[in-house]
């Protein structure tokens, strides 16, 4: 059974339940294509797919709060996946009906020809509402219907487990359901749903933190790192900083242009370390990731009149036109800063080629 909330026009909340329709036989079936109910159930048995559910579990609940306070123990989770085993049924037909509360008063919309009948192709008219999953906590079962041809057996499974485990979203957890059993904890690499899922603590090297300052540089980005006091920094360009040789590295964003003085070893960069943390660091204290363009603006100015000279010689024919492209390197998170210092050109009709150059003048001239 499921409750929910209507509103009225009187703006009074009437609790609306969502339950099994009990006129409609379930025809039980061993198998939904090539999904055996008995091999899913052993699935959700296993030790290697809990260990993956609550990898996934505890990645997602960083960024929807309600299912970290709601699912707090991973013994919670391995008994609710054995409940879900021990109830998982596959029918040929599911319905529910709605019943509006205290009188049960049959709210159900019926309709010869639903939308889902329509996906399915099916001519057979039946009155009812019809779905493809349900969780009914009264029998202990969870209810897997023969779905359209445009959803999947474990886009449903993940639907009823996701409801089953309390969580508002349904979880990004069907592929768990394809891959070879065992290997459900490696899928999740693939899926990118976080840099550490060997370990569940501490999940502040999420993918999703990579780039914010203050956050631990992921191990993907510890590769890129290099280190060279004289090299110039750019507003604006992620960095990774260190204060001194022991501690991790992190990320930081460059609050204003720095280089060194003529004759200077070291010199000193203000330096975004976290939310509304600004600290002082030497350059020494800096690392820019490999890949990453440091062109000093006479530099880039060269290089801007260089294709601005380009873009004039196709205007008067002095060259054959060609496309023309300054692709900066884009290999580390701090290469942004350096791809505004350069113009990508492109060739185009003649009818828009005077404009065209009187803008790369333009940009020149700035």
């Amino acid at each position: 059974m499921i409750t929910v909330v209507a509103e009225f026009e009187e703006r009074s909340m009437v609790p609306i339940v969502q339950e099994l329709d009990e006129s409609k036989s379930l025809q039980m079936v061993d198998k939904i294509g090539p999904f055996v109910r008995t091999s899913v159930a052993e699935r959700l048995r296993s030790p290697a797919f809990a260990e993956a559910m609550w990898a996934v579990v505890q990645e997602t609940g960083e960024a929807v709060p309600s299912l970290r306070q709601g699912m707090t123990s991973k013994v919670d989770m391995v008994r609710l996946l054995q409940f879900a085993a021990d109830g998982l049924w596959f029918v040929q037909r599911l319905y529910t009906r709605f019943f509006m509360l205290p009188g049960r008063i049959d709210v159900t919309r019926r309709s010869d020809k639903s939308s889902s009948l329509l996906l399915l192709g099916d001519e057979v008219s039946e009155n009812g509402h019809r779905v493809f999953e349900f969780v009914d906590k009264s029998k202990d079962r969870l209810l897997i219907a023969q779905p359209p041809e445009c959803v999947t057996v474990p886009d449903l499974l993940a639907i009823v487990i996701s409801r089953l485990i309390g969580s508002p979203v349904s979880l990004p957890i069907g592929a768990l359901f394809l891959v070879p059993a065992g290997t459900e904890l490696g899928v999740l690499h693939v899926l990118r749903q976080g840099s550490n899922v060997s370990s569940y603590e501490g999940m502040k090297n999420s993918i999703k933190n990579s780039g914010v300052p203050g956050m631990e540089l992921l191990g993907s980005d510890t590769v890129l790192v290099q280190c060279h006091p004289l090299r110039p920094f750019h507003s604006g360009e992620i960095v990774a900083w260190r204060t001194d040789g022991q501690g991790s590295m992190r990320y930081g964003r460059v609050m204003h242009d720095a280089r060194a003085s003529a004759g200077q070893a070291l010199y000193r960069l203000e330096v975004e370390t976290g939310p509304g943390e600004i600290r002082m660091l030497l350059s020494s204290q800096v690392f820019f990731f490999k890949g990453t363009t440091a062109a000093s603006p006479s530099a880039a100015s060269l290089e801007t009149q260089r294709d601005v000279n380009a873009g004039v010689s196709s205007l008067t024919g002095a060259s054959k036109p060609h496309h023309h492209r300054l692709a900066p390197e884009t290999a580390g998170p701090g290469s942004q800063a350096a791809a505004q210092k350069k113009v990508c050109f492109f060739y185009i009709s003649s009818s828009v080629k005077k404009r065209l150059a009187l803008s790369m003048l333009h940009f020149s001239s700035e």
